[in-house]
Protein backbone atom coordinates (compact mmCIF):
# COMPACT_ATOMS: atom_id res chain seq x y z
CA UNK A 1 0.00 0.00 0.00
CA UNK A 2 2.78 1.86 0.94
CA UNK A 3 4.52 2.20 -2.65
CA UNK A 4 0.31 1.91 -4.35
CA UNK A 5 0.72 6.10 -4.81
CA UNK A 6 4.19 5.82 -6.91
CA UNK A 7 3.05 2.87 -8.92
CA UNK A 8 -0.52 4.85 -10.07
CA UNK A 9 1.68 8.13 -10.91
CA UNK A 10 4.94 6.50 -12.12
CA UNK A 11 4.15 3.22 -13.90
CA UNK A 12 0.84 3.59 -15.15
CA UNK A 13 1.03 6.71 -15.90
CA UNK A 14 -2.74 7.73 -14.32
CA UNK A 15 -4.28 10.75 -12.08
CA UNK A 16 -4.24 10.30 -8.66
CA UNK A 17 -7.60 9.69 -8.52
CA UNK A 18 -6.67 6.10 -9.71
CA UNK A 19 -5.08 5.55 -6.34
CA UNK A 20 -8.27 5.98 -4.81
CA UNK A 21 -9.93 3.52 -7.78
CA UNK A 22 -7.41 0.80 -6.83
CA UNK A 23 -8.47 0.84 -3.17
CA UNK A 24 -11.68 0.90 -3.75
CA UNK A 25 -11.69 -2.11 -5.94
CA UNK A 26 -9.43 -3.69 -3.73
CA UNK A 27 -12.04 -3.05 -0.96
CA UNK A 28 -15.14 -3.91 -3.31
CA UNK A 29 -13.12 -7.47 -3.96
CA UNK A 30 -12.90 -7.62 -0.42
CA UNK A 31 -16.22 -7.47 -0.02
CA UNK A 32 -17.24 -10.19 -2.61
CA UNK A 33 -14.38 -12.06 -0.92
CA UNK A 34 -16.22 -12.42 1.97
CA UNK A 35 -19.92 -12.55 0.90
CA UNK A 36 -18.73 -15.49 -1.10
CA UNK A 37 -17.05 -17.33 1.40
CA UNK A 38 -20.28 -16.44 3.75
CA UNK A 39 -22.82 -17.78 0.96
CA UNK A 40 -20.81 -20.80 -0.10
CA UNK A 41 -21.38 -23.77 1.87
CA UNK A 42 -17.77 -25.75 1.41
CA UNK A 43 -16.51 -27.74 3.95
CA UNK A 44 -13.47 -30.64 4.01
CA UNK A 45 -11.57 -31.60 0.66
CA UNK A 46 -14.02 -28.92 -1.73
CA UNK A 47 -13.03 -25.73 0.69
CA UNK A 48 -9.46 -27.07 0.87
CA UNK A 49 -9.49 -27.03 -3.25
CA UNK A 50 -10.67 -23.95 -3.55
CA UNK A 51 -8.26 -22.20 -0.71
CA UNK A 52 -5.67 -23.25 -2.50
CA UNK A 53 -6.69 -22.10 -6.06
CA UNK A 54 -7.57 -18.53 -4.55
CA UNK A 55 -4.25 -18.63 -3.13
CA UNK A 56 -2.68 -19.16 -5.95
CA UNK A 57 -4.52 -16.67 -8.22
CA UNK A 58 -3.93 -14.44 -5.61
CA UNK A 59 -0.55 -14.86 -5.75
CA UNK A 60 -0.20 -14.32 -9.33
CA UNK A 61 -2.37 -11.08 -9.42
CA UNK A 62 -0.14 -9.73 -7.14
CA UNK A 63 2.51 -10.36 -9.60
CA UNK A 64 0.76 -9.43 -12.75
CA UNK A 65 0.52 -5.95 -11.29
CA UNK A 66 4.29 -5.34 -12.13
CA UNK A 67 3.59 -5.92 -15.62
CA UNK A 68 0.34 -3.97 -16.64
CA UNK A 69 0.59 -0.61 -17.62
CA UNK A 70 -3.36 0.00 -18.01
CA UNK A 71 -5.13 1.41 -15.16
CA UNK A 72 -8.26 -0.97 -15.77
CA UNK A 73 -6.45 -3.94 -15.72
CA UNK A 74 -4.60 -2.89 -12.63
CA UNK A 75 -8.19 -2.28 -10.71
CA UNK A 76 -9.63 -5.38 -12.25
CA UNK A 77 -6.62 -7.01 -10.52
CA UNK A 78 -7.21 -5.28 -7.63
CA UNK A 79 -10.72 -6.17 -7.36
CA UNK A 80 -9.40 -9.52 -7.79
CA UNK A 81 -6.71 -9.54 -5.07
CA UNK A 82 -9.68 -8.38 -3.12
CA UNK A 83 -11.73 -10.73 -3.63
CA UNK A 84 -9.36 -13.73 -3.42
CA UNK A 85 -7.81 -12.44 -0.23
CA UNK A 86 -11.45 -11.78 1.92
CA UNK A 87 -12.31 -15.77 0.86
CA UNK A 88 -9.39 -16.84 2.21
CA UNK A 89 -9.17 -15.03 5.26
CA UNK A 90 -13.16 -15.77 6.39
CA UNK A 91 -11.85 -19.19 5.75
CA UNK A 92 -8.57 -19.59 7.34
CA UNK A 93 -10.04 -17.44 10.96
CA UNK A 94 -12.99 -20.11 10.35
CA UNK A 95 -10.73 -23.14 10.70
CA UNK A 96 -8.32 -21.43 13.09
CA UNK A 97 -11.69 -20.53 15.26
CA UNK A 98 -12.73 -24.39 14.90
CA UNK A 99 -9.59 -25.87 15.48
CA UNK A 100 -8.08 -23.89 18.41
CA UNK A 101 -9.39 -25.35 21.87
CA UNK A 102 -11.71 -22.96 23.46
CA UNK A 103 -9.58 -22.00 27.13
CA UNK A 104 -6.77 -20.82 25.02
CA UNK A 105 -8.85 -19.10 21.46
CA UNK A 106 -8.29 -15.62 23.12
CA UNK A 107 -4.68 -16.38 23.77
CA UNK A 108 -4.24 -17.89 20.38
CA UNK A 109 -5.72 -14.55 18.41
CA UNK A 110 -4.18 -12.17 20.43
CA UNK A 111 -1.17 -13.79 19.67
CA UNK A 112 -2.12 -13.71 16.12
CA UNK A 113 -3.27 -9.63 16.15
CA UNK A 114 -0.51 -8.73 18.17
CA UNK A 115 2.19 -10.25 15.36
CA UNK A 116 0.16 -9.14 12.35
CA UNK A 117 -0.10 -5.73 14.24
CA UNK A 118 4.13 -5.49 14.82
CA UNK A 119 4.79 -6.74 11.21
CA UNK A 120 3.08 -4.23 9.07
CA UNK A 121 4.79 -1.30 9.50
CA UNK A 122 7.73 -3.47 9.56
CA UNK A 123 6.92 -4.35 6.03
CA UNK A 124 6.09 -0.85 5.13
CA UNK A 125 9.00 0.64 6.04
CA UNK A 126 10.86 -2.53 4.28
CA UNK A 127 8.83 -1.33 1.18
CA UNK A 128 10.19 1.97 1.37
CA UNK A 129 13.92 1.10 1.62
CA UNK A 130 13.86 -1.45 -1.09
CA UNK A 131 12.10 0.79 -3.30
CA UNK A 132 14.90 3.12 -3.04
CA UNK A 133 17.24 0.83 -3.17
CA UNK A 134 15.99 -0.43 -6.76
CA UNK A 135 15.61 3.32 -7.83
CA UNK A 136 11.77 3.38 -7.42
CA UNK A 137 11.05 0.38 -9.67
CA UNK A 138 7.80 -0.09 -7.60
CA UNK A 139 6.64 -2.64 -10.63
CA UNK A 140 9.72 -5.04 -10.23
CA UNK A 141 9.22 -5.14 -6.43
CA UNK A 142 5.68 -5.99 -6.80
CA UNK A 143 6.29 -8.72 -9.88
CA UNK A 144 9.31 -9.79 -6.86
CA UNK A 145 6.43 -9.89 -4.55
CA UNK A 146 4.28 -12.26 -6.12
CA UNK A 147 6.91 -14.66 -7.38
CA UNK A 148 8.16 -14.52 -3.77
CA UNK A 149 4.29 -14.98 -2.41
CA UNK A 150 3.34 -18.01 -5.68
CA UNK A 151 6.64 -20.00 -4.12
CA UNK A 152 5.81 -19.54 -1.20
CA UNK A 153 2.28 -20.71 -1.82
CA UNK A 154 2.97 -24.10 -3.62
CA UNK A 155 5.94 -24.87 -1.27
CA UNK A 156 3.06 -24.61 1.73
CA UNK A 157 0.35 -26.31 -0.63
CA UNK A 158 2.31 -29.43 -1.42
CA UNK A 159 2.83 -30.05 2.29
CA UNK A 160 -0.06 -32.92 3.42
CA UNK A 161 -0.39 -31.34 6.62
CA UNK A 162 -1.58 -27.72 5.27
CA UNK A 163 -4.21 -29.69 2.81
CA UNK A 164 -5.39 -31.49 5.92
CA UNK A 165 -5.14 -28.10 8.23
CA UNK A 166 -7.40 -26.54 5.23
CA UNK A 167 -9.57 -29.37 5.01
CA UNK A 168 -10.34 -28.81 8.71
CA UNK A 169 -14.00 -30.14 9.93
CA UNK A 170 -14.69 -31.05 13.80
CA UNK A 171 -15.90 -33.64 15.02
CA UNK A 172 -19.68 -33.73 15.58
CA UNK A 173 -19.80 -34.57 18.95
CA UNK A 174 -17.34 -30.92 19.74
CA UNK A 175 -20.04 -29.18 18.05
CA UNK A 176 -22.75 -27.36 20.56
CA UNK A 177 -26.66 -29.01 20.33
CA UNK A 178 -28.38 -26.39 18.05
CA UNK A 179 -31.80 -25.53 19.43
CA UNK A 180 -34.81 -25.01 16.62
CA UNK A 181 -37.36 -22.28 17.37
CA UNK A 182 -40.12 -21.09 15.30
CA UNK A 183 -40.42 -17.39 15.88
CA UNK A 184 -44.11 -15.98 15.23
CA UNK A 185 -44.45 -13.34 12.24
CA UNK A 186 -47.04 -11.39 13.91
Amino acid sequence: MVLLPFYVEDFLGAQADWYGFLLAGYSVGSLVGYLLAGSLRLSGRARSRWMVTFIVLESAGYGLLGLVRDPKVALTLAFLGGATGGFISVNIMTILQLSTPGEIRGRVFGLLGTISSSLSPLAMGLAGVVADLLGQNIPLIYLACGVIMAALSLTLLVNQHVRDFLAYEPEEELLPPVEQRVVPLN
